[in-house]
């Protein structure tokens, strides 16, 4: 099939030619008209999250909250969050936002470093969005996305604290080190006084 792709909406001619595995050609003159569809906003609350989806098209969106189909990439977690994102038609141009709670942030995650993810069927496995990012003061993660599927923001994992039998482990190693070398400092001092 031939496609062509025109960077501005207008009536175009168009030369469409054939050639069999013969070497016969035919052509036949055509004339396109191309429109720039308007952009539409969707914007929809799922499980207390606002999400917001803008894109060039007519075909109607359908969003809607989703189960986690797989676990997040090694280093990184989930807020809890999965929007499936579904189109009856050709829409491009595509932009997602999803709001996010303070709250929603597991510990040990690094609210800087959210991004969105999506579902890659094929694969089994979620990969970053090419272009994503977050805004922190407005609580929003955001994305431009060329497809739709399953949509969740996500982020790195951050060393998290120390378990509590451990930092007490680490200190009494550290306390019998420091009294050692000052039990060893007092004797040398006292053994040179002699």
């Amino acid at each position: 099939t031939p496609t062509r792709v025109y960077g501005a909406a207008g009536t175009y001619n168009v030369t469409l030619t054939v050639t069999d595995d013969d070497g016969g050609t035919d052509y036949d003159n055509l004339t396109v008209t191309v429109l720039i569809l308007p952009y539409q906003e969707e914007t929809e609350t799922i499980n207390g999250h606002e999400i917001v989806i803008t894109y060039s098209g007519v075909a109607p969106i359908n969003l809607s909250g989703a189960e986690a189909p797989g676990d997040p990439p090694e280093g990184m977690d989930d807020i809890g969050i999965f929007v499936n994102v579904e189109a009856t038609g050709i829409i491009y141009d595509i932009y997602i936002s999803i709001a996010y709670n303070k709250s929603d942030l597991p510990d040990g995650v690094n609210e800087e470093s959210l991004k969105m993810y999506y579902w890659n069927e094929t694969e089994g496995r979620w990969i970053i969005c090419d272009d994503t990012g977050v805004d922190i003061e407005n609580n929003i993660v955001w994305a431009n996305v060329s497809h739709l599927t399953i949509f969740a923001p996500m982020a790195e994992k951050t060393a998290g604290p120390l378990e509590e039998g451990v930092n007490w482990l680490l200190y009494a190693g550290i306390s019998a080190v420091i009294i050692i070398i000052v039990a060893a400092a007092v004797f040398t001092v006292r053994k040179r006084k002699k």
